[in-house]
């Protein structure tokens, strides 16, 4: 259901935005994008979510044997970043990149995806040190394989994207790599 909803939602989100730019001096005939199209182009996103709904349903429903009920719920944990980034492409469909409110979702999702996305699994890893009485990197060489190649697939695309909206946030709040004055008017 997961994957069903989002992957539809994003593509559909993808659809509109194409099919509403603004037009030229002569408007050329609008095509209709396809599903695969948009599957050619947002890959990250789809196997992000084919990953989530498939093999993440499988290790959380039958392959853990009752094991990492505490990394599952820092999983969970994840999804609090969501009504941020959500918000922000509202506020961006709405034109108002300039506005207070989308400064400040900007900041506070920076926040939010940093502490319950990106630092999240670390800190699960460092819970379970603790536990154990042994050195961070020599708690984590304890874990099962299949739990280490799990974090790191659950962490990396995490890491990518908190580069990309930190990038987002260097070039509005201080104007670097797109030749324009940072906004003085906050």
């Amino acid at each position: 259901v997961h994957v069903h909803m989002t992957t539809n939602a994003d593509y559909f989100k993808n659809r509109i935005r194409k099919v509403s730019k603004p037009e030229g001096p002569a408007p050329e005939p609008v095509k209709r994008p396809s599903f695969l199209s948009y599957c050619r182009h947002e890959p990250v996103i789809l196997m992000h979510h084919l990953f989530i709904g498939g093999f993440g349903f499988l290790v959380i429903v039958y392959l853990r044997g009752g094991l990492g009920d505490c990394v599952f719920g820092f999983v969970y944990l994840m999804e609090a970043s969501t009504p941020c980034v959500s918000l922000r492409g509202v506020l961006s469909r709405l034109h108002l990149k300039s506005s207070r409110a989308y400064l400040a979702n900007g900041l506070a999702m920076l926040v939010v995806f940093l502490l319950c996305r990106v630092l999240s699994l670390p800190y699960v890893c460092l819970l379970y040190s603790r536990r154990l009485g042994l050195p961070y990197l020599d708690a984590i060489a304890t874990l099962p394989l299949g739990c280490k190649i799990s974090i790191c697939i659950l962490l990396l695309p995490q890491l990518y994207w908190f580069y990309l909206m930190s990038a987002g946030a260097v070039k509005v709040f201080f104007g670097t790599g797109s030749g324009r004055e940072p906004d003085r008017r906050r």
